[in-house]
C-alpha cells in the first residue's frame, strides 16, 4: 500500500446500502431496490464479485447520504466549482460535507463523477437549494456554516500529498 494512512469509504443512497452492510457483515449484501431514485447511477444489486474482496481490505465503514443532500452537493458543486456532476456522483461530495463527523481525518478527497444531467433534474436541485439574483438560499447558509464548521473548504483542485499523509477518500 502506498499510503497506509489513507482510508476509502464507500458512500451510497440510504435505503440502498449494499456495500455498507456487505462490509460490516462480511458477506455480499443485495438491496432490494434497484431503481427509483435520482442517485440511480450508482444504484447496484450488490457489490461486484470482484470489487468486493478489495473493498474488504482497504475500505471504511460506509456513509449513507439522503437523496436531498446530493442534491445539494450537486448544486453547491455547480455553484462553487463550476462544475456539473449527477446527484449520483455527488454523494461523495454530500458525505464529506454533510457527514463529515463520521471521518477520521482533517482532510477529505472526494471523488465526484458523471456530467450526465439533464435541464430538469439540474433545475429541480436548483429550485430549492440553489441562489437567486444573488441571493444565498437559507439551505446553502447553513450548508456554507456547515462547511466552516468542519474546516472543509470546497475547491477545484489537485494537490500533491505529502509522503505520510492522513486523509479520508470518499468514492462511490
Amino acid at each position: 500500500e502506498l499510503t497506509p494512512t489513507l482510508r476509502v469509504h464507500t458512500v451510497g443512497r440510504d435505503r440502498c446500502d449494499d456495500s455498507k452492510r456487505s462490509l460490516a457483515s462480511g458477506q455480499m449484501e443485495k438491496n432490494a431496490q434497484t431503481s427509483g431514485s435520482v442517485c440511480d447511477a450508482i444504484l447496484t444489486l450488490c457489490p461486484g464479485d470482484k470489487t468486493f474482496p478489495i473493498l474488504q481490505r482497504l475500505a471504511g465503514a460506509g456513509i449513507m447520504v439522503t437523496e436531498e443532500e446530493a442534491l445539494r452537493a450537486m448544486v453547491l458543486a455547480f455553484e462553487r466549482l463550476r462544475v456539473v456532476i449527477e446527484p449520483g456522483g455527488a454523494v461523495s461530495l454530500a458525505a464529506a460535507l454533510f457527514h463529515g463527523d463520521e471521518l477520521k481525518h482533517d482532510d477529505v478527497i472526494v471523488v465526484a463523477t458523471g456530467g450526465n444531467v439533464d435541464a430538469a433534474l439540474l433545475n429541480k436541485a436548483l429550485a430549492p437549494y440553489g441562489t437567486t439574483s444573488g441571493q444565498t438560499s437559507p439551505s446553502a447558509v447553513s450548508t456554507r456554516r456547515t462547511c466552516s464548521k468542519r474546516n472543509r473548504n470546497i475547491t477545484n483542485s489537485r494537490p500533491t500529498p505529502p509522503q505520510n499523509y492522513q486523509a479520508t477518500t470518499l468514492v462511490h
